[in-house]
């Protein structure tokens, strides 16, 4: 047996150190930036879960900017000077907007309690929590050692700025994150039709808890269907379906009607024609910058675009079924396929929506972390090129460091941003046919 030289052990022992120390400071700074602020995405969801569960009006998407709703949830509360959060909050808020799923305004309605300082503590707490949890699963898929991990944990939660904004603001990308991140342990990782079940099952619930995360599961299902992997697509769709029933169930019993889903489709399908949100005002999209330069929508241009670079990225890298079966080196290549098939299939979604907030942008963390993942295989440049643009990316999305560029606006900032979330989907499907490439070779050689 080799024994392991005991300067090796102590180079081990002083990095985990190193990893747990960032990570502990990176999530006490996280906290405390959580703690300052009135959470108002939060706040919105607080409210809808709360009315609906005190049945406040009939239909909280269609009764929304009700008398009662505007009096119990803004008016009174932006003058009740005795809970400071909560008025900050409801003084911030114009209007409701109420359009999340039923799925999770059902998800939040244990923190929606009449104490919502303590109800939002909470969630920062969970939030947090979720978002160490993602970055963990992702990392370990990507290959990434534990001590490398808990830095990137601790540098991320401080330093890329969707996920400051995430925690400013109290919205649910992090959730979202965890959810694709589970998904992915368990689709990539595991062989057992259970595990693909499960993965599928979770995978399915981060859709209809906010469906912007739609691209990953969409991009994943046309890469098993290339490859011929029939067999593993259907039992995902199994546990896929089994989570529509559940979440059916589920929030059929908090609305007390199944009627909730159209009604949230309704809220959605008209939220476009009452609400706008420029450049200038913090709309990352794309389309967006677009149609401020030119006069013109360019969805369906965009979406066509995007989603055929991405299909053709995905056929390209199929791989058939029982590929994944020879060494860790050759397994963990598929895992790390499958988070970065993930991150694409949302990258689809920032690039092609009327409405992209700085938060929603949380979900190129699996492409960042496929970008910077430690490799030997992969040729020099390339490598050189995609931790280039991985950390490129991190500071293009940092407003400290943009405000350094001369005339700061926002629609400049979106410019930019999409110019580095392009570049970053560019890498990332290049290295995707690299691995495919290398992994079928691999994969021919044995037989």
């Amino acid at each position: 047996m080799k024994s392991i030289p005991a300067t090796d052990n102590r180079a081990g022992d002083f990095w985990l150190a190193i990893g747990i120390l960032t990570a502990l400071t990176g999530a006490a700074v996280a906290w405390e930036a959580g703690d300052r602020t009135a959470g108002i995405d939060f706040h919105l969801v607080w409210i809808g879960a709360d009315a609906v569960r005190h049945s406040v009006v009939q239909d909280v998407y269609r009764d929304q900017a009700s008398p009662e709703m505007t009096e119990r949830y803004l008016r009174r509360p932006a003058e009740d000077k005795t809970h400071i959060r909560r008025q900050s909050a409801a003084a911030g808020t114009e209007t409701l907007g109420l359009s999340g799923t039923p799925l999770l305004y059902a998800s939040i309605a244990p923190l929606s309690t009449a104490d919502y300082d303590r109800d939002y503590r909470l969630y920062q707490f969970v939030s947090l929590v979720a978002l160490f949890v993602a970055i963990w699963l992702f990392g370990r898929l990507a290959g990434f050692p534990a001590p490398a991990i808990l830095v990137m944990f601790g540098v991320l939660a401080i330093s890329f700025f969707p996920i400051v904004s995430d925690t400013h603001t109290g919205n649910v990308n992090r959730l979202q994150l965890a959810m694709l991140a589970i998904a992915a342990h368990f689709l990539a990782r595991r062989r057992g039709d259970a595990w693909i079940a499960l993965g599928g099952f979770v995978l399915c619930w981060a859709v209809l808890f906010k469906p912007n995360v739609i691209g990953a599961a969409g991009v994943l299902a046309f890469w098993w269907i290339a490859g011929r992997r029939f067999r593993r697509l259907a039992v995902a769709a199994v546990g896929a379906f089994v989570a529509v029933g559940v979440i059916v169930a589920i929030t059929a019993g908090f609305f007390g009607t199944f009627r909730c889903w159209a009604s949230w489709f309704d809220a959605v399908r008209q939220l476009h024609d009452w609400y706008r949100a420029p450049a200038d005002n913090g709309n990352f999209g794309l389309m967006e910058v677009l149609r401020e330069e030119c006069g013109r929508s360019f969805a369906l241009p965009l979406t066509i675009v995007f989603a055929g670079v991405v299909a053709a990225a995905a056929w390209i890298s199929r791989l058939p079924e029982g590929s994944d079966a020879g060494n860790d080196s050759q397994m963990r290549d598929e895992a790390t396929l499958v988070v970065a098939l993930m991150g694409a299939g949302c990258a689809i979604w920032f690039e092609s929506a009327w409405l992209v907030w700085l938060h929603y942008l949380v979900m190129l963390m699996p492409m960042l972390l496929v970008v910077l993942r430690p490799m030997d295989s992969a040729p020099r440049g390339l490598r050189l090129a995609m931790r280039g643009i991985g950390v490129a990316t991190v500071l293009v999305l940092n407003q400290s460091v943009f405000r350094l560029v001369p005339h700061p606006t926002n629609p400049r900032w979106a410019i930019l941003a999409n110019f580095a979330i392009v570049a970053l989907l560019a890498i990332t499907l290049i290295e995707i046919t690299r691995i495919a490439r290398a992994a079928r070779r691999s994969a021919g050689a044995r037989a």
